[in-house]
């Protein structure tokens, strides 16, 4: 009877040939064994594919599945519904972990079980190259700007009872709309305080037309009313009194409080990677 993997390594790939054999040469030199690694082929046209299936010959622990192209949440989604671990680590098909961080979070998780996801310190490099400086985890501060990268562990049931990534996030910020529905204001977050995630910056990499990133910003309050209904009128309301106060035309303020929800979305969307 086969053991099931302690971790599911999750990796949507799409037309990344050039990358996906050093990926999964940081996974294999992870110093916790225990683990599977899903590749989901999200229709590449490039060579991808025989890349992943030389790794599957070499290592039983990596798994190749393809799917037609249907986007990065649909590709997670697929991964996991295959994955047989206890905790899911989802990795993107150009970035590097360090040897020791499934080790090193999976140790936290089980030693307090009251955390919810376990992350690290960061750093980029491709076409830019030096420490990624996120803000530290704060609920309130989350909810506006997100400060953590898609490469976090949790727990599969955690995953499940959150429903997923959700596939209406086609253009990017699938990850954060996704821990917005797994996590809480009264859940444990934990950031190991070394550098053990490094995030490609891909040369030329595209950036999102306005329009896109508009909608995306908007699917975002859509997908969760309960997030931020309260939380805008609360905004609008305290800088209603403020503006009271003031000498100037309420117009100002009122204009100001309206859109800074939209002006933090955008502002953490444009420091994210946009991904095919």
């Amino acid at each position: 009877m086969l053991m099931k993997p302690v971790v599911s390594v999750i990796i949507p790939c799409y037309n990344q040939e050039k990358y996906i054999a050093e990926t999964l040469d940081s996974v294999l030199a992870q110093t916790f064994g225990d683990w599977e690694c899903i590749v989901m082929d999200d229709g590449s046209s490039d060579g991808s594919a025989a890349v992943v299936r030389a790794y599957c010959d070499k290592d039983p622990r990596i798994k190749y599945f393809h799917q037609e192209n249907g986007g990065v949440s649909k590709a997670r989604n697929e991964a996991v519904a295959r994955s047989c671990g206890e905790y899911i680590l989802p990795l993107d098909g150009d970035d590097l972990i360090a040897p020791s961080y499934i080790e090193e979070a999976l140790a936290h998780m089980r030693s307090n079980p009251a955390t919810k996801l376990v992350y690290c310190l960061a750093d980029t490099f491709g076409g830019v190259s030096g420490p990624w400086f996120l803000k530290s985890f704060s609920y309130e501060d989350f909810v506006w700007e997100n400060c953590i990268f898609c490469t976090a562990l949790f727990r599969r049931s955690d995953f499940d009872a959150a429903g997923g990534y959700n596939v209406n996030m086609v253009n990017g910020l699938e990850d954060w709309d996704f821990l917005l529905s797994l996590l809480g204001p009264e859940d444990v977050v934990y950031q190991i305080p070394k550098v053990l995630f490094h995030y490609r910056i891909l040369p030329g990499s595209r950036t999102r037309r306005m329009d896109d990133e508009k909608e995306l910003l908007w699917q975002i309050l859509q997908n969760h009313p309960d997030i931020y209904k309260d939380r805008l009128f609360a905004m609008v309301e305290k800088w209603r009194l403020e503006s009271a106060s003031l000498t100037y035309s309420l117009e100002r303020p009122l204009g100001h409080a309206l859109t800074k929800p939209l002006r933090l979305l955008r502002e953490a969307s444009r420091r994210k990677k946009y991904r095919s």
